[in-house]
């Protein structure tokens, strides 16, 4: 249940029990009851926020990216994370597997938040518009909702930038990036994936903001990167909830 807005704060705490009295609440990584409790962020408890290890600097996310493409083949100028992942194992994985597969999106909103006010403080600011990584319309329909939407539409109000999802569209159900090991096979999986789905003059000079979930080898948002580049795009960064 989402509760009203801009309640008085004695309503407001009625309101909460009562949806916590019907729905109690867990920490969606430990599994922990943790109710009413004042904690960092709604649905994960302070224990488990403080376990997750914290994302590289942007400039040893984008050391890392310029590895996997070496000489002209990066089109991203900048790359920001708010947490470090490895292994199918880790914790925030959970996370992830839930915004994405078990439609529980408010955490994707929360995280949003953090992640536009990591971008406040590095300064990654000057943007156009942010564009949320798109999935294809029949995965969309799928899940009912675009995870990176989500996260975008928290960054959004933290920055004050508009959200551009009318912009590119994915042209085929691709395999998850998942599935393959090398950055090679990942760049290859997604030849043609994407087009403008509107005018592609409409990039001409500006300065845009790719928004997903979680960055591994870049080949997804590089190869987006690349299309707005081509199309006369003056610079285009990424911002992501986790780094691999």
């Amino acid at each position: 249940m989402n509760f009203p807005q801009n309640l008085p704060k004695i309503i407001h705490y009625i309101y909460q029990s009562f949806e916590e009295f019907v729905s109690p609440r867990h920490c969606e990584i430990c599994g922990n009851h943790i109710g009413l409790n004042k904690r960092k962020l709604e649905f994960i408890c302070d224990n488990c926020f403080y376990l997750l290890p914290k994302a590289p600097s942007p400039d040893l996310i984008l050391n890392s990216l310029i590895t996997n493409f070496p000489g002209d083949e990066l089109f991203i100028s900048n790359a920001i994370s708010l947490f470090s992942v490895s292994g199918t194992n880790h914790i925030f994985i959970k996370i992830i597997h839930s915004l994405k597969y078990k439609s529980f999106t408010k955490v994707g909103y929360e995280l949003g938040h953090l992640l536009g006010k990591e971008l406040i403080k590095f300064h990654f600011l000057d943007y156009d518009g942010l564009i949320p990584v798109p999935i294809h319309v029949a995965r969309k329909r799928e899940r009912g909702y675009n995870q990176s939407e989500i996260i975008s539409k928290s960054v959004s109000k933290v920055i004050n930038k508009p959200i551009l999802n009318n912009l590119i569209i994915r042209n085929r159900y691709t395999l998850s990036q998942t599935k393959f090991n090398s950055t090679q096979e990942r760049k290859d999986n997604l030849i043609d994936a994407f087009s403008f789905k509107s005018n592609p003059n409409e990039v001409q000079n500006k300065i845009f903001l790719l928004i997903d979930d979680v960055l591994t080898s870049g080949a997804t948002v590089n190869t987006i990167a690349k299309l707005l580049i081509e199309s006369g795009a003056k610079r285009i960064d990424v911002a992501t909830l986790a780094k691999a």
